[in-house]
């Protein structure tokens, strides 16, 4: 069963992100647990009660078999997103007894379905290279520009 994640989940998508960190082996000291746990607690607050957070999650007999989430961006009309409406997917994790199992498939199905419903024009994610054939069969290809960045 899928279903959106409220604030009565607030434990448990942190310890969902800090679980998929760990699944990208990143990994983080106890100072670093403790500031990040403390923002994220802060950006849940402000954002699962709001239209431009969706996460979900996929419940197993009460377990949780996987995650994802969408966030929604507002920018300046481009020609490949019109009405500036952007989604990005993010936090794909499925836990290893339940992989090939199609849950990442419905996840990310789901997702682009509320991006549609939000009006949103253009989705993104980061693929890992695990990933990346499941999200090209849903569609996904490769952009037309490189996706650089900084640390500042």
């Amino acid at each position: 069963m899928i279903r959106k994640a409220g604030i009565n989940d607030l434990e448990l998508l942190i310890k969902l992100r800090f679980d998929f960190l760990h699944s990208l082996n990143e990994f983080v000291n106890a100072e670093e647990h403790r500031s990040l746990t403390t923002e994220l607690t802060d950006y849940f607050r402000s954002y699962l009660n709001s239209a431009d957070l969706v996460a979900l999650l996929f419940e197993l007999e009460k377990n949780v078999a996987g995650t994802a989430f969408l966030i929604i961006s507002h920018k300046p009309a481009h020609p490949l997103f019109a009405n500036g409406k952007t989604g990005t997917i993010l936090n794909v994790l499925v836990y290893p007894p339940f992989r090939r199992q199609g849950i990442a498939t419905q996840l990310i199905q789901r997702l682009l379905k509320e991006a549609k419903a939000k009006n949103v024009s253009l989705v993104d994610l980061h693929a890992t290279p695990e990933g990346s054939t499941l999200y090209r069969k849903l569609g996904f290809n490769v952009p037309l520009y490189e996706n650089l960045r900084i640390m500042i």
